[in-house]
């Protein structure tokens, strides 16, 4: 190949992608499943209550769950059990601390 004076080849080397790029492409990966939807269930604990005594509550009638105080709430997303944690209580504020993460059993 001959090339006049003047003129030069300019190679391109591809770089890495930059902080800030995958910044951006994470960002944009992130906005997308911003609209998913999911169910998501936090479960003190349950009760079987014949329908004749729950046609007779009121308020303040006190239903007896299956778990002790310190037992732990699950955490249901789209039906499957995904975590367990504990309810806190902070004035008008209740949250859950996930205490541990529950692995789907391998088929």
């Amino acid at each position: 190949m001959v090339l006049g004076k003047n003129c030069r080849v300019i190679r391109r080397v591809p770089r890495k992608p930059s902080y800030k790029t995958s910044r951006i492409v994470k960002a944009h990966r992130m906005s997308v499943l911003d609209e998913i939807m999911i169910d998501m269930s936090i479960v003190l604990g349950s009760a079987e209550v014949p329908i004749r005594q729950m046609l007779k509550m009121s308020r303040g009638a006190m239903i007896p769950l299956d778990c002790g105080q310190d037992d732990p709430s699950l955490v249901y997303v789209n039906g499957e059990l995904v975590a367990k944690g504990r309810i806190l209580v902070d004035g008008d504020q209740m949250s859950l601390e996930v205490s541990e993460l529950v692995k789907k059993p391998r088929n």
